[in-house]
């Protein structure tokens, strides 16, 4: 219960706040709003707080350097990575770059087509609650990120679909919908 209390005082207060802004713009001028939205998009979308992991890890691998890749991915992942084979830390480097421009770019585009900023605000402050909280939780010694977790599961629905179909749109597509439908 501490749990839901605590994200919906996390989350509901930026979101209204967010609205609340939105509205006395676009009362007072369209290009007033357009502005508001442009700098919460801008600022949810969040491009360079992952991207740097990902392409420090492939100079390091690039140069040889096995040693200074397995840091940044331990740093970056929060997880050891002393045993990986440079093939592995490449293979982990991709899936965390896929998962985090999801969380990043496609997500929070999917929630401001919907429902301009605040839908924008609300999936990134949903999926940082999940991080963060929803870290301990998933070890299952921590109940208080449960909801956090699962809220973020509900929330990202809709988001993870729309970025898997992009991605099969552009990439190899009987291959994705094959993946897909198996590990669905």
């Amino acid at each position: 219960r501490d749990g839901v209390i605590s994200w919906a005082l996390a989350i509901v207060p930026v979101a209204l706040l967010t609205f609340a802004i939105y509205a006395v713009s676009r009362h007072f001028s369209g290009l007033l709003a357009l502005a508001w939205n442009i700098a919460v998009l801008y600022l949810a979308l969040g491009f360079r707080q992952f991207s740097h992991f990902y392409n420090d890890i492939v100079l390091a691998l690039r140069a040889g350097e096995l040693m200074r890749a397995r840091e940044i991915l331990a740093l970056w992942r929060g997880e050891s990575a002393r045993e990986l084979p440079p093939n592995e830390i490449a293979r982990v480097a991709i899936e965390l770059g896929l998962m985090r421009s999801h969380r990043h770019v496609f997500g929070v585009m999917a929630w401001f087509i919907v429902l301009g900023p605040v839908g924008a605000i609300f999936y990134r402050l949903a999926a940082l609650l999940a991080d963060r909280w929803g870290r301990a939780a998933g070890s299952g010694k921590d109940p208080f990120g449960q909801f956090a977790l699962r809220a973020f599961q509900i929330v990202d629905w809709l988001p993870t679909r729309l970025t898997a179909f992009s991605f099969a749109m552009t990439g190899d597509f009987t291959g994705s919908i094959e993946c897909w439908r198996e590990q669905a």
